[in-house]
């Protein structure tokens, strides 16, 4: 975006005008952190190492499991798990957890924040392999830590600390899907997975999942139009068809689709893969950052997960979502509204991400994560409009085979 762009009478660089990232943390502060949390004392940490996120802070821990037996972690009885996250490395047994601090508007929702740990503990009592919380010293899931605050332009901010939620996950074993190439038969199976969990989330329900306003939440997407500011004047006329395209359809019809407790981000970053040594072929073998559970039109959860493998599977991504749909249909039947719902709502996601992603930049320039992608979703963005909404269900009805 050039300077003569730039938005206009901005108040704030956040999508809540009260929320920020956490602040970067030391190792020191996070190894005082973890000894305050769990027992566990700095001398067992071996490493701490930050991971990519929007706005949050994630940190993969990896702890001696000798130093984890007079700490909260003595009372992790799964085995299972405990198995499958132990490796050994010079001759010493570890495991990993991941450390996550929420952003300041999710650490003030904790309504909202338990929801969604509970809906990964849900998950995991019924076998599926999640990210799930650990228990600490004090009988609580998660704890409100003190942290500087973080947006040092703004004056009245300097100095203060704010507070912010954190807690500890189990680590998922396994390759992030991400650093794989998938071919079409993973595709199919991630359409499987999706539909099982989704079937699972079903029975749930929470009451605080209902009402989410943030502006990554896809059922928000009538309240878009304002960050085209943050977009070129170029790219802002193109964006506005899309806008208007779509409007009538979240208008009318999204509000009498079907809802349900969804993952909401079930991107490549977010599913797990094993490699079966019989089959030579990868598994679905887990999912993971419930941090964007929402309820939504069921949908949405598909229409997020197309955007992602379209994004990342090569050649022809519409035959490829055309089976990542038949696959999730095959377990979860989709009616005739939502199949017909699909197209308009992948326009929507993809222009909810590009002007998300502008605006995110716009407001933290040192985060270059958020516009990871940002060139394939332009490119996904063009051809799902250029080749037509006929055209492309066209492709998809030879695969689907939908009778309604």
């Amino acid at each position: 975006m050039s300077r003569s762009d730039s938005p206009s009478n901005d108040q704030s660089c956040r999508l809540d005008s009260a929320s920020e990232r956490p602040p970067p943390l030391s190792n020191t502060r996070i190894k005082s952190m973890l000894q305050d949390m769990v027992g566990i004392y700095a001398s067992d940490i071996i490493s701490i190492k930050e991971l990519h996120s929007f706005n949050d802070r994630n940190y993969l821990i990896k702890i001696n499991y000798a130093g984890m037996l007079d700490s909260a972690f003595s009372d992790d009885d799964d085995d299972v798990l405990l198995q499958e996250a132990m490796d050994s490395e010079q001759g010493e047994a570890v495991k990993h957890y991941i450390l996550k601090i929420l952003n300041s508007s999710d650490s003030r929702n904790s309504n909202t924040a338990m929801a969604r740990i509970d809906v990964m503990s849900y998950l995991h009592s019924l076998g599926v392999k999640c990210s799930n919380p650990m228990t600490l010293l004090d009988g609580q899931l998660t704890q409100q830590i003190r942290l500087p605050a973080q947006d040092l332009n703004d004056l009245q901010d300097k100095g203060v600390d704010r507070q912010y939620l954190a807690y500890l996950l189990n680590y998922i074993d396994g390759e992030v899907l991400s650093t794989i190439k998938p071919n079409l038969d993973v595709f199919r199976k991630i359409g499987k997975y999706a539909a099982v969990v989704d079937g699972y989330l079903q029975s749930f329900s929470d009451d605080n999942l209902k009402n989410c306003q943030d502006a990554w939440s896809l059922k928000n997407f009538l309240k878009l139009d304002k960050y085209l500011q943050y977009c070129s004047t170029q790219d802002r006329r193109f964006l506005k068809s899309i806008y208007q395209y779509c409007h009538q359809f979240f208008k009318d019809d999204v509000p009498k689709l079907r809802t349900a407790v969804i993952h909401n981000d079930l991107n490549d970053d977010n599913l797990i893969v094993k490699l079966n040594a019989q089959t030579n072929s990868y598994e679905v073998s887990g999912i993971i950052d419930f941090g964007d559970v929402d309820q939504s039109p069921l949908i949405f959860e598909l229409t997020i997960l197309i955007i992602h493998m379209m994004i990342i599977c090569g050649d022809d991504p519409i035959q490829v979502a055309g089976h990542i749909i038949a696959s999730y249909h095959s377990v979860l039947p989709l009616t005739k509204s939502e199949y017909y719902g699909l197209y308009k709502a992948a326009l929507a996601r993809l222009f909810q991400v590009i002007v998300l992603s502008e605006y995110e930049h716009y407001c933290s320039p040192d985060n270059d994560y958020v516009m990871f992608h940002y060139d394939e979703y332009w490119s996904l963005l063009r051809l799902l409009w250029l080749t037509s909404e006929e055209s492309v269900y066209r492709t998809l009805d030879r695969i689907v085979n939908c009778t309604f």
